[in-house]
């Protein structure tokens, strides 16, 4: 379908960037894509008790924690949540963790912990410092599942882009040290290769999106190589040929129709299906990555929201 109308007038904003613009985006150019998403229309957030905690064991990693407005309730269910940003951004803040974590908590009745894992930097910090913050995190909620009032045995762990590559990431590596893992998991739009793939129908779905909003090989390469740092030893950050996925627990996927990483994102995910993974999947009309970031007055931010909160009731 279209692009989203509030989305496109957004995405007018910065029609007019070529793609050597978008490659080489200086501290101006990315001021004008961030404005694309700042979405500042009055939206009431739904009210919910709010802390932050630290994590112990992991210096320097906070965790926020949205607690339902009727407070502790032992037996809920606790939902971690990683934001995304190439690996390199976002903040606790962004409406793609703070909104999102609000309305979760709000109208799913669950424990949301939002966490602040480090930003890599292409040097001192890199890969596997994120997805391992994201697994600590997970571990302190199970160590604090009863001061937290939830169920250890149903914690849910979920992301958004590079979240959702981390998300991954941790629940492999914590299966492959034998520790319990995740009960099912949320991706939202996922990063899960940094290998371009695409054809002639999505091609043809993107043409008028503008070069500032393509993860074309050049983009996806350098956000994955920012994150690597060097590394060559990395098996738990591009998946389109990793082994065993399968044995992941069961997921929900939301992808972005006008998004690049959406077709190798469904490749990984057909082969882990074919592997025996249970997946249950839901296409975001009409809008680009990072759609999450919108507030809920966008149709399919909502809708988006709606299928994360009816997965985290059941």
């Amino acid at each position: 379908m279209p692009l989203d109308p509030y989305l496109a007038d957004k995405v007018a904003l910065v029609a007019d960037v070529t793609r050597e613009e978008a490659l080489n985006a200086d501290e101006a150019l990315w001021d004008r894509f961030n404005k694309v998403f700042n979405d500042n229309r009055p939206y009431a957030q739904p009210e919910v008790n709010i802390r932050e905690e630290s994590v112990e064991g992991f210096d320097g990693l906070r965790v926020r924690v949205y607690t339902p407005s009727t407070g502790v309730r032992p037996g809920r269910q606790a939902f971690v949540w990683a934001h995304g940003g190439g690996f390199v951004a976002g903040t606790l803040d962004d409406h793609e963790a703070d909104t999102v974590s609000r309305d979760l908590c709000a109208r799913a009745d669950v424990v949301v912990v939002s966490v602040d894992y480090p930003l890599a930097n292409g040097s001192t910090v890199r890969y596997p410092t994120l997805h391992r913050a994201l697994a600590e995190a997970f571990r302190w909620t199970l160590r604090n599942a009863a001061e937290l009032g939830v169920d250890a045995d149903t914690v849910v762990l979920g992301g958004a882009s590079a979240g959702g590559n981390l998300t991954v990431a941790a629940t492999m590596e914590l299966r492959d040290n034998g520790e319990r893992v995740p009960a099912r998991l949320i991706l939202v739009y996922p990063a899960l290769s940094a290998t371009f793939t695409t054809d002639e129908q999505h091609e043809k779905l993107m043409a008028g999106v503008p070069p500032l909003f393509r993860f074309e090989q050049e983009a996806i390469g350098s956000i994955f190589h920012t994150y690597a740092a060097g590394e060559t030893d990395t098996p738990y950050l591009s998946f389109e040929n990793m082994a065993s996925l399968g044995e992941l627990p069961p997921m929900l996927v939301i992808l972005s129709e006008y998004d690049d990483l959406r077709p190798p994102a469904e490749a990984v995910l057909a082969r882990a299906e074919q592997d025996g993974l249970r997946i249950e999947r839901y296409l975001a009309h009409g809008v680009l990555h990072g759609h999450l970031s919108m507030l809920p007055l966008l149709p399919e931010t909502r809708s988006t929201l709606d299928r994360m909160t009816d997965y985290l009731r059941r």
